[in-house]
This record gives structure tokens, sequence and C-alpha cells, in this order.
């Protein structure tokens, strides 16, 4: 397989996955990203996509770590602030993590994403 047709594969096992997890199918929608990610390992959104998936599953440390790892290889803004309000919303909610939920509410309302600002507000500034 040459590398075009890697990457093309792996995009589709991207779509798959997505709509796999629409469906609620999160463990079929995680197997098709892991499968993605052997193929094509630098896309942030599988590893974005991996770790919802797993938050849905309550694989918190899991989710945190694909967020994470997202947010390390990719600088596109919408993955970066998708990212690190996803992450917050696991830490906050999925492992009681207040301190860092809100320091990922904070950097991602400086990004403008608005939701992340109205949960700053909310569970932050008290």
């Amino acid at each position: 397989m040459t590398n075009q047709e890697q990457l093309n594969k792996a995009d589709q096992l991207y779509e798959e996955a997505q709509q796999e997890y629409m469906g609620g199918d999160y463990e079929v929608a995680i197997n098709l990203l892991n499968q993605a990610i052997e193929l094509n390992p630098s896309d942030g959104w599988f590893y974005y996509e991996r770790g919802q998936a797993k938050d849905e599953l309550e694989e918190f440390t899991a989710a945190i770590e694909d967020f994470t790892k997202a947010l390390s290889i990719n600088p596109d803004k919408d993955l970066l602030a998708n990212c690190l309000h996803a992450r917050a919303n696991t830490r906050f909610f999925g492992l009681n993590d207040k301190k860092g939920a809100c320091e990922d509410w904070s950097k991602a309302t400086a990004m403008g994403r608005e939701n992340s600002a109205e949960y700053f507000k909310e569970h932050c500034q008290q």
C-alpha cells in the first residue's frame, strides 16, 4: 500500500468510526480509530475522536491521554479548542479535577470557544 493509499484508508476508517460513534457503538468506533491511527499516527483528529469515545465509556484517564496526544501533534486551532474543552469536561465531570478543568476551559476560552467560557464562568469563578 502506498503512503497515499494508507492516508486514504485512514480517512475512510475515521469516517466509519464517526458513524459508529453517532450510533452509540463506542467500542467499534475505538477499534476503527485504532486502525486509522496505525495507518496515520499524525492526525490529531483521530486521537480527539477516540478520546471522545473513551469518555463515553467512562475510560476517563485514557480519554485524557488521547486529548493530550492530539494537542501535542496538531496545531489546528479548531482541534486545539475542541481538545481543551473535551479534556476539561473529562477532568471536571469524570475525574473531579477542578483545577485542571478550569485551566483547560480558560485556554479554550482564550481561543474563542464560547461554551468553554460558560463552563469556566459557572464552575471556576466562585
